[in-house]
């Protein structure tokens, strides 16, 4: 039993086990912290799929519709397309959406968010989160750099620091 607590008394502990439990321990803080963040800015896309949703299909829809609704065909389309562009947002910013939520449950958390912004009333209707004017994710020009270039969008790592401890 000695040697185990001279072990753990000497300098070789303090300086060589003691910062690589540390630095294993942060290692793993930052992954969850990374899971959060992903899972954050997946829901955030879902949203967005909504929203691109509603800018390309549903307005057109409802004023085609005799009185301004969408009927059950429509419905099941709209939540289809959703999917599709929540999916497809994902990926191009290099998150794997089903990682996060099952395929099979996207239809109810956009029909919860539809029913959120329905509830929130119009106003709701340009406000979700990336399309504050309004217009459709396709037709917003990217960001460019001074030389024509396209910039990253911001890491986890960048933004480690805004998720706190």
């Amino acid at each position: 039993m000695e040697s185990i607590f001279d072990f753990i008394s000497s300098n070789l502990f303090e300086t060589i086990v003691v910062p690589i439990i540390a630095a294993v321990w942060a290692w793993i803080r930052r992954s969850e912290k990374v899971e959060q963040w992903k899972a954050a800015k997946a829901f955030e896309f879902i949203e967005a799929g909504v929203a691109e949703t509603y800018n390309v299909y549903v307005r057109t829809r409802k004023t085609q519709s005799e009185d301004g609704s969408l009927d059950a065909l429509d419905r099941r389309i709209a939540r289809e397309k959703a999917t599709a562009y929540a999916i497809q947002f994902a990926k191009t910013n290099g998150i794997d959406l089903l990682r996060y939520y099952a395929k099979e449950s996207l239809p109810a958390i956009i029909d919860r968010i539809v029913g959120e912004r329905k509830a929130l009333g119009a106003a709701a209707k340009a406000a979700l989160p990336f399309f504050a004017n309004g217009s459709s994710a396709l037709s917003i020009p990217a960001a460019t750099n001074a030389d024509g270039t396209t910039p990253p969008l911001a890491s986890p790592e960048d933004c480690a620091p805004e998720l706190g401890s």
